[in-house]
């Protein structure tokens, strides 16, 4: 139970107005904010070990279609839904070269990494 003594009755109680604390919850709201869209900018633009991963695979998958004798057009699909295409293009006209370009893609099709290789056809000259 409170009780109030004879001094305490005519003095006013100090506090914060309304205008203050809204003022207060507009700062703290705008400082969250900045600090969600910055967290979120970061995950988003990190390097995962994932996506590390993916460039290394399709490193290897254009390193293993260079060393083919004719390398087609091609899909990999791989255990952790993740797809890997393979395009393989005449590089600008050239009929020594070819492009082998690889680009992953996971489930919802987003492209997640891309890999560019040109390499040179093999000729096989008859004696």
């Amino acid at each position: 139970m409170v009780t109030l003594n004879a001094k305490q009755v005519g003095k006013k109680l100090q506090g914060s107005t309304v205008v203050e604390v809204i003022v207060a919850l507009v700062i703290i709201m705008v400082v969250f904010g900045i600090a969600t869209m910055t967290y979120v900018r970061i995950i988003n633009s990190s390097s995962s070990p994932k996506l590390r991963l993916q460039q290394q695979l399709m490193v290897l998958a254009g390193e293993a279609s260079s060393g083919l004798d004719d390398p087609q057009d091609h899909t990999y699909q791989l255990e952790n839904d993740i797809e890997i295409q393979q395009r393989v293009t005449d590089y600008e006209g050239s009929d020594q070269l070819l492009l082998i370009e690889l680009e992953a893609f996971n489930k919802q099709e987003k492209s997640l990494a891309s890999y560019r290789k040109i390499i040179q056809k093999k000729s096989y000259e008859t004696p």
